[in-house]
This record gives structure tokens, sequence and C-alpha cells, in this order.
């Protein structure tokens, strides 16, 4: 699906098994800075942690 098709969020609601240092969302921070470390850009990034969701939810930046 490639890039603009991946989200992540921090509801662990459902029974999923918890990565090791990602317990909660304050650790959210650690994976991200590991994506970068491995390569990913900061614009990948971004999409990942939020601007995917939103663009599915369709949200859109208010008008200045």
């Amino acid at each position: 699906a490639g890039i603009d098709h991946v989200a992540i969020g921090s509801d662990y609601d459902g029974g999923i098994r918890i990565p090791k240092g990602l317990e909660d969302a304050s650790k959210l921070t650690a994976l991200a800075d590991a994506l970068q470390e491995r390569g990913m850009s900061n614009a990948d990034v971004l999409k990942v942690f939020s601007q995917n969701a939103l663009r599915v939810l369709g949200w859109r930046p208010p008008a200045p």
C-alpha cells in the first residue's frame, strides 16, 4: 500500500500485544525517533503519525 496508507495510533484497546518500549502514548516519540534514525524522512513520519489518518477522516485545516 505504501507510505500514504499507513497510520499508527495509541489506542491499545482490543487485545493486541504491546511492543516493549511502547507501553503508552508517551513513548511514541521514541518510535518516531527510531524511524528517522533508520532513514525515514520527517515528512513520512508525519504521514504515519497524523497526516494519513486525518486525510482518511476528511479533516481539512481551517481557512485563514
